[in-house]
């Protein structure tokens, strides 16, 4: 079966131009009934007329279906090309009618060839089917261990594949686990040096303030004392003028005195001088009325 589908497809192959049956050469319907005798060899029983015609018309359409336009169906290509060759004149057709009985008889010896080599046929169809059975198990298991060995390989790269994507997943995480410790180091930095500068700028606060605060507490004193010294000056001040006042007042009592005394010694001496006076007229009257 095999040899005869190789030998079906070889000759599609090389007949490809013919396109209908009735523009097929004498030598190519020899070839088929050379190609169907053996084929029918290798069968219990030989095919019957119109079983040996199917494969002209498989032929035909296999030829149909490759040459025919896309979207075109089998059946409706055939009918067009049938519609496009009108059937032959009587002569054309006692002509082929011949060439066909030619043919036929050509093909009955090849029959008869096909038939004595038949056995040799059918044990070398064997050996090359055993062999294309071997070549292609061995192609099969060729097949199926690059197969197996592209699948192994495929397994390998996805594995290595999920490797490197796990690697990668974790050196990605690793980095943004890097960047978020940085992030959280800088802001614990800002924040220590916003703290910093915050008990810094308190302390220089405090230290401006307490250095007001002993400003004005000096001024305080300082105001304090002057003030002091302003209130001690003004009582030493008091107390001058209120002992000059008393030093006047003793003064002028002591003139006042000495002036009273010295106004009684006066008096007292003028009042002696006048009773001294007294006396000594007294005296004269009396020595004068002595006299």
């Amino acid at each position: 079966m095999k040899l005869a589908a190789l030998l079906l497809a070889a000759s599609a192959a090389a007949f490809m131009p013919s396109l209908h049956p009735r523009r097929i050469s004498v030598e190519l319907g020899a070839k088929r009934r050379l190609k169907k005798a053996l084929s029918d060899a290798k069968k219990p029983k030989r095919a019957s007329k119109k079983a040996s015609a199917a494969p002209v018309r498989s032929l035909d359409e296999e030829i149909a279906k490759r040459e025919r336009p896309k979207g075109v169906a089998v059946g409706d290509y055939l009918e067009s090309l049938r519609a496009a060759d009108p059937a032959p004149k009587a002569a054309d057709a006692a002509a082929l009618f011949n060439e066909a009985e030619a043919a036929a008889s050509e093909a009955s010896d090849l029959s008869k060839q096909a038939a004595a080599l038949a056995d040799d046929s059918a044990a070398k169809a064997a050996a090359e089917v055993a062999e294309a059975a071997e070549r292609e198990a061995a192609a099969a298991a060729a097949e199926t261990a690059a197969k197996k060995a592209a699948a192994e390989a495929a397994a390998r790269e996805k594995e290595a594949l999920e490797r490197e994507k796990a690697a990668a997943a974790q050196r990605a995480k690793e980095e943004q686990e890097a960047r978020d410790a940085e992030a959280a180091r800088l802001a614990a930095k800002a924040e220590a040096e916003a703290q910093a500068k915050a008990e810094e700028e308190a302390r220089v606060a405090a230290e401006k303030k307490a250095e007001e605060e002993r400003l004005a507490e000096e001024a305080r004193m300082a105001e304090e004392a002057r003030l002091a010294e302003e209130a001690r000056k003004a009582e030493e001040a008091r107390i001058a003028e209120e002992k000059r006042i008393e030093e006047e007042r003793i003064a002028a009592e002591k003139a006042a005195e000495e002036a009273r005394l010295k106004a009684e010694a006066e008096a007292k001496a003028k009042a002696e001088e006048e009773a001294r006076i007294a006396e000594e007229k007294r005296k004269a009257e009396e020595a004068r009325i002595a006299e």
